[in-house]
């Protein structure tokens, strides 16, 4: 087999020209920190062997952390341009290459759809941090956070990736270190993941798709009418729920989070974050102001669900913080996606609570304020396979036709980290069939609204 090997010249140079540091909430559109400021042929001129006379390097820690920095370097450089080959800076060498392949072509394919999309990035940044090495002889580990911000021409904000990539690395006869294998602590590489090269036909043919009017006709794509109802309805503000996702868009364990529901760290019976921050964005909409969803005391009062109100712990509307139901497979609606997606399925004018539905396999119907998910094995979304909550805070292209090209999310636990990350480079390589779509229409409830 073969291994993929990035040399010391490579790794040393693009790290110094594009590794800039920078924080994604500083950094602004047209800043000085700008990686975009020299061309491709200028980069790939600074990767020269003769260029490495000029430079010094301490001890092997360096040399590790440099390599991995000018590898993740070199990818965000081909994202921003199809001209641009990573590989003609790899040397080859016998080994395994399958991961390495993976992570060159998951920048490729990125670039592919945003050039299918006619999107430009007019300016960028990286950040790197945390980073951490272990070095036995010739052989060591590493790791290291890659915080990537970035504006495009089609959108009036910032986009923003970050990842933890850990490296498995050895020492060459001339004293550089090679990169042997690179994965991340996204969730899609967690778990009976495949390291297979991604299509950038397939990318073009994402971006440009279209849906044929006559493949809505089946159960997920039926939005359910409403009827008259003995209860209040509430009507649903996603521009208070945008503001709250970004608001705490950016939370973590150790704060940014909204005290009143506490982050959800993976290791508690709640599972992770992700589902609770796309829950308070709907319940922030519901109440519909978001002066007073900050200021609310009680995560059990209106417009959330508790047992007691839904008529028992069997009850399928239940959608309260802390609170199971039996109703929906012994999942708690507010911070399970399996069972909010269930919730909104089953949600009717007669029970209170959110009312909308949800469309398994598809992103069709997904609108700003929708909560998707997505089944991270690349299988049809369905009821018992998705695993992971993510808020639409805006979209283009009309309802019944949009795919993943046409949405940005916020999301926590695999963190966006801005308020507009864009689908398709979030969930690079996912087709719209892995994603379900929760719609939110209003709320109904046995009291009117009434915050002040």
């Amino acid at each position: 087999m073969k291994k993929k090997l990035i040399s010391l010249a490579l790794a040393l140079v693009m790290c110094m020209s594009l590794c800039v540091p920078a924080f994604a909430g500083d950094f602004e559109k047209n800043s000085s920190r700008d990686t975009l400021e020299k061309t491709q042929a200028q980069y790939i001129e600074q990767t020269k062997p003769s260029r490495i006379s000029t430079l010094t390097v301490n001890n092997d820690k360096n040399l590790i952390e440099l390599t991995c920095r000018a590898f993740l370097s070199i990818g965000r450089a081909s994202v921003r341009s199809t001209e641009y080959d990573a590989g003609t800076l790899v040397n080859t060498q016998d080994s395994d290459i399958d991961k390495i392949d993976y992570r060159l072509s998951e920048y490729k394919y990125l670039s592919a759809l945003y050039g299918a999309e006619d999107v430009s990035i007019e300016s960028d940044n990286i950040q790197f941090s945390d980073f951490d090495s272990d070095i036995t002889g010739d052989t060591a580990t590493a790791s290291i956070v890659e915080s990537y911000t970035y504006y495009t021409d089609d959108f009036d904000g910032y986009n923003f990736r970050m990842r933890k990539y850990d490296f498995s690395l050895e020492k060459q006869a001339d004293g550089s270190w090679s990169v042997c294998s690179v994965t991340t602590d996204d969730p899609w590489e967690t778990d009976s993941f495949t390291y297979m090269p991604l299509s950038v036909s397939d990318a073009n043919l994402i971006a440009s798709k279209t849906v044929d009017n006559q493949g809505f006709a089946n159960s997920n794509s039926v939005v359910k009418p409403e009827a008259k109802s003995g209860l209040y309805k509430w009507s649903y503000n996603t521009t208070v729920a945008v503001n709250y996702a970004k608001q705490y868009y950016n939370a973590k364990a150790n704060g940014g989070y909204n005290s009143l529901f506490p982050f959800c760290t993976g290791t508690d019976v709640y599972g992770k974050n992700c589902q609770n921050f796309a829950s308070q964005c709907v319940w922030a909409g519901l109440i519909a102001n978001l002066t007073a969803a900050n200021g609310m005391t009680s995560s059990t009062a209106l417009p959330a669900v508790t047992p007691e109100r839904a008529g028992g712990s069997s009850a399928v509307n239940i959608w309260c913080y802390d609170k199971t139901s039996s109703g929906v497979s012994g999942k708690c609606s507010w911070y399970s996606s399996r069972g909010f997606a269930e919730m909104m399925r089953l949600s009717s004018t007669t029970t209170e609570g959110p009312f909308g539905n949800t469309h398994y396999g598809n992103l069709n119907y997904a609108a700003v304020g929708s909560v998707i998910h997505i089944d991270w094995g690349g299988g049809t979304a369905s009821a018992t396979n998705i695993d992971h909550a993510m808020f639409v805070t805006d979209a283009t292209g009309t309802v019944g036709q949009r795919t993943v090209s046409n949405l940005k999310i916020a999301a926590n636990s695999s963190p966006t980290n801005s308020a507009y990350q864009a689908l398709s480079s979030y969930a690079s390589g996912y087709v719209d069939k892995s994603f379900s779509t929760s719609v939110i229409s209003c709320g109904y409830y046995s009291s009117p609204r009434n915050f002040n």
